[in-house]
């Protein structure tokens, strides 16, 4: 498959790299070469190993990519499918999130190969009903699974950049219920976050309906700031 031969090209390159400082110093080693992430095949993703304090801790983790919404700010286009750099918005996150599981929340000409689509209820309800929407259909499909849930709205390019320094800050503190990014001026960016499995069920349960605020299922959570120094969760549309 494709990891083993990314594997076998890092191999090549490290055999490059040990060939060029072996006069300086000549028990050079290069270890611990394994496949870190991997999206799509017929064997699924593969989870990400996070960057935590604690060197080896696994997460494991879903996706949810929000591809919804009218585009308003972008006089009605077509968010998800505009193009940045030579790719589509969506592309790039959904590229980005190495899940084990991802959903795009949108229409059917949102998906991708691989990857299932479903559309929020109410169409247009906003980032919570679409997040409730990748939530039921990751449930289903694995049923009682204790697996964090990536959030990464497609019209934040930079997404990919954030995921691991959430996946850390998750990693770091097994007390909180999920971790999201935060502008430097605090405004919380809540559809750029990771959010552990089951105390996102009980919020969930808890809200009147799915048209609710987003807000509304923060407050019932305890989630741990990561700063956005460098401007990683900006809009595309801002």
């Amino acid at each position: 498959g494709v990891e083993v031969e990314a594997l076998a090209g890092v191999a090549v390159a490290a055999l490059a790299v040990i060939d060029m400082v072996k006069g300086i110093d000549k028990p050079t080693s290069i270890s611990d070469v394994r496949p870190v992430a991997k999206s799509g095949g017929r064997s699924g993703g593969l989870a990400t190993r996070a960057l935590s304090p604690a060197p080896g801790t696994l997460v494991v983790f879903d996706a949810v990519v929000l591809a919804g919404g009218r585009g308003r700010r972008l006089g009605g286009a077509d968010k998800a499918e505009v193009v940045l750099a030579g790719r589509a918005l969506i592309d790039r996150v959904d590229a980005a999130t190495y899940a084990r599981s991802t959903v795009i929340i949108g229409p059917a000409q949102r998906g991708r190969h691989g990857v299932s689509t479903v559309l929020e209820q109410p169409p247009g309800g906003g980032p919570l009903a679409c997040l409730w929407a990748g939530f039921d259909m990751l449930e289903q499909r694995h049923p009682d699974d204790d697996a964090a849930l990536l959030v990464l709205a497609c019209d934040v390019p930079l997404a990919s950049r954030a995921v691991p320094g959430l996946l850390a800050a998750l990693a770091g503190d097994p007390r909180n219920d999920g971790t999201h990014l935060v502008d430097t001026d605090g405004r919380v960016r809540s559809v750029v976050a990771i959010y552990r499995r089951a105390p996102l069920r009980a919020a969930l349960e808890r809200l009147p309906d799915r048209g609710c605020p987003m807000g509304q299922l923060l407050t019932g959570l305890t989630l741990t700031p990561v700063v956005d120094t460098g401007g990683h969760g900006m809009d595309a549309d801002m």
